[in-house]
C-alpha cells in the first residue's frame, strides 16, 4: 500500500451507525442497517449502499470509511452488532462485504473491514468491558473469519482488528487488537494478508481497564498493527512509542 494523502476517516456503516447522515446539518441520501440489505440477499444492492455512501463522503473530503461490518451474526442475542451485521450465514457476510467494499472504494474512499476476527457470536460490548469468544482456530475458520479469509483473497486494503479476547488460540487474555498470536500469527502468516491493520478504537474499556495508554499503544505496534485508532490519552501513547524504540523495545 502506497500512502499519498493523509487519511481522513468516519464512521459510516449506512443505519444506526452514519456519523454524517445521522447529523442534521447534511442532506445527504440515507441507508439502512446491513441487516435489512442482507435478508433482501441481493449483492448489488450491498454494492449500490457502499457506492451511495461514498458518493457522498468523498464529497465531503473523506477518503477512509470504517466499514464494511463483516462480523458473522452467529449469537442473536449480541447486541453491539446486532443489525449492524449482514447476518448470520458466513458466506453471504462474506460476500455482501466485499459488494460493499467495491461501492465504497469506486469512489476513492477506502474500505476497512472490521471487527476482526469477529464480534458477531459474543454477548458483551467491548466499549464497556471485557468480550471474550470461546472458540479454537478451526472453528472461527468455520464462521467468524471467512469473510475476512475472503477479503484478504481478494484484496482488502484495511482490516480493524477488534478487542475481543481469543483464549483458546492465544492462551491468554490479550484482546485481539494487541496479540501477536492474532494479528501476525493467524491474520498475516496464516490468512496471508499483507495490508493495514488497525486497532479498534483504544479508548474502550475492554483496553483501558487493563492497559495504560503507553502500554497498549506498544503492545498493538508489537502485536503487528500499522494504525492506533483514538488512544486513551494521544500523548501517553505517542510518548510511549517513541521510548519504546529508543529502548530498543521496538524497532524504528
Amino acid at each position: 500500500v502506497t500512502f499519498k494523502d493523509l487519511y481522513v476517516s468516519v464512521y459510516e456503516e449506512g443505519g444506526s451507525v452514519s456519523r454524517v447522515a445521522a447529523n442534521k446539518n447534511f442532506d445527504v441520501e440515507k441507508f439502512d442497517d446491513m441487516a435489512s440489505v442482507g435478508e433482501g440477499g441481493n449483492l448489488p444492492d450491498a454494492y449500490n449502499g457502499g457506492n451511495g455512501i461514498g458518493s457522498y463522503l468523498s464529497g465531503y473530503g473523506f477518503n477512509l470509511d470504517f466499514a464494511p461490518v463483516a462480523d458473522v451474526l452467529t449469537n442473536p442475542d449480541n447486541k453491539v452488532i446486532g443489525k449492524r451485521s449482514f447476518g448470520s450465514d458466513p458466506q453471504l457476510v462474506a460476500d455482501m462485504s466485499w459488494q460493499m467494499a467495491s461501492g465504497l472504494q469506486d469512489t476513492g474512499v477506502t474500505a476497512c473491514f472490521k471487527h476482526f476476527p469477529g464480534q458477531g457470536g459474543t454477548d458483551g460490548d467491548t466499549h464497556t468491558g471485557t468480550v471474550s469468544s470461546d472458540e479454537t482456530l478451526d472453528e472461527m475458520k468455520q464462521d467468524m473469519l471467512i469473510p475476512f479469509q475472503n477479503a484478504v483473497d481478494s484484496g482488502a486494503l484495511m482490516i480493524m482488528a477488534s478487542h475481543v479476547e481469543c483464549p483458546q488460540i492465544t492462551g491468554d487474555d490479550t484482546p485481539a487488537s494487541l496479540s501477536s498470536v492474532m494479528i501476525t500469527d493467524v491474520l498475516r502468516n496464516d490468512m496471508g494478508y499483507n495490508g493495514i491493520v488497525i486497532t479498534d478504537s483504544l479508548q474502550m474499556q475492554a483496553v483501558t481497564d487493563k492497559y495504560s495508554p503507553d502500554e497498549a499503544a506498544v503492545m498493538a505496534i508489537q502485536a503487528g498493527d500499522d494504525m492506533l485508532l483514538m488512544p486513551q490519552d494521544y500523548d501517553k501513547a505517542y510518548q510511549g512509542i517513541i521510548d519504546a524504540v529508543k529502548a530498543g523495545t521496538i524497532t524504528e
